[in-house]
């Protein structure tokens, strides 16, 4: 066996087929003669050598339960299907028999249970979603008390449903995750499996069921903390909302977490602190406000942008470019102003290359413009930072 390795690793592989023919001779019945005649078929890219011989392997009697051959014969048939397209979800059902071969053989020793955690991590790798699937179950079976293997179910299940073209198995994969995840009572949830039933939800396009599981009028009723102080469930509830063209229930849910009354402070003054930096709040803000016509400025974002919120006075421009191109006066208003604010600050060009870009010729030429005339009227320290945002304006 050892010459044998040689051969592959040299990439001789004619030599090693004609090896393993030899010997075969003498041993026809050797699964790991077979195993390396196979793999120097695949390596001469003989597909069809390889495949006959693997299943030759996969249905001889009696059934082959050794853990390490059969984690072999599933690596080469995965080898074997890689140039496939699309990727099959799954291998051939006798390998699936030839794994639950396995695993009962193990199961003769109790303490050693590694086939379907072998079986899982093959498929994984392979990106066989069926036989993750398939191996998930059992594990599942093994340790029904394992809240990261349903978790891990869950989502294979939704990939499944995606990924099957058979309608029947795509509803059933739909209808178990469903069961698991049990999407009817979000109470009883922790952090993961709500951002998991986000994913799901948002994968299916179902925006309508997360404004009403998610996001109740009362946000005191919200069912855990988390929903808010989570960082990707806030951004799964912005960008749902959005989608869903909930425009009036997302600009209620970023006014409460910039601006709550007495009543719906339940979260803390810094929670509310960390919101008001946080610009991917301001920015579902802005969407929501910009698709609900109005002839004013949004009071939140004028009311924070008057007290040097930055994030706020950046939506504040945002607002006034792409509302109306007669309000360009006011964007190049507002673009001076947070100009004035910060220009000494390393961030401010970053903040506003884009903005610029936004407003018609004549008035990036007047930006240009005033951020030349600032650099002219400089002294001291800031001149040399002025001067570099005028050359930086003048490539815009």
């Amino acid at each position: 066996m050892t010459d044998l390795g040689y051969y592959m690793e040299n990439g001789r592989f004619k030599e090693g087929l004609a090896r393993c023919t030899k010997s075969l001779k003498k041993s026809p019945t050797d699964v790991r003669l077979l195993i390396w005649k196979t793999r120097f078929a695949l390596g001469m890219g003989d597909r069809d050598g390889a495949m006959s011989t693997l299943n030759e392997l996969c249905n001889r009697k009696p059934a082959i339960a050794d853990l390490n051959l059969v984690q072999d014969l599933d690596d080469l048939a995965s080898e074997i299907q890689a140039g496939e397209y699309p990727r099959p979800l799954a291998l051939s059902a006798e390998m699936g028999t030839l794994w639950m071969n396995a695993a009962k053989e193990e199961a003769k020793f109790p303490r050693k249970k590694t086939a379907n955690k072998r079986r899982f991590e093959n498929a994984v790798r392979w990106q066989r979603w069926e036989d993750v699937n398939a191996a998930l179950l059992q594990l599942r079976r093994e340790n029904p008390k394992d809240d990261g293997l349903r978790l891990a179910h869950i989502a294979i299940r939704q990939l499944c449903a995606e990924n099957l073209q058979d309608p029947t198995k795509k509803r059933i994969n739909f209808m178990l995750a469903d069961k698991d995840l049990d999407l009817a009572n979000p109470s009883a949830m922790g952090v993961a499996e709500d951002e998991l039933r986000m994913t799901i939800l948002r994968r299916r396009k179902r925006f309508d069921e997360i404004s009403r599981l998610f996001l109740p009028l009362d946000l005191n009723q919200i069912h855990h903390p988390h929903f808010f102080t989570d960082a990707k469930l806030r951004k799964g509830c912005i960008e749902s909302l959005y989608d869903g063209r909930f425009c009036g229930n997302l600009s209620y849910y970023c006014n409460k977490l910039l601006n709550p009354g007495d009543n719906d402070a339940f979260l803390g003054a810094n929670m509310y602190n960390a919101f008001r930096d946080d610009w991917f709040i301001w920015n579902g803000y802005l969407r929501a406000c910009l698709d609900i016509p109005t002839p004013h400025i949004p009071p939140l974002i004028e009311e924070f942008a008057a007290t040097g919120n930055r994030p706020a006075r950046i939506a504040l421009i945002e607002y006034h470019l792409r509302r109306e191109l007669k309000i360009t006066k006011d964007a190049l208003e507002a673009l001076q102003k947070y100009f004035d604010a910060y220009r000494s600050e390393r961030f401010c060009f970053d903040d506003l290359k884009d903005l610029v870009l936004l407003l018609p010729v004549d008035a990036q030429v007047k930006f240009r413009q005033f951020v030349a005339q600032a650099a002219k009227d400089a002294s001291g320290g800031d001149m040399s930072k002025l001067v570099h945002d005028r050359d930086q304006c003048s490539k815009v």
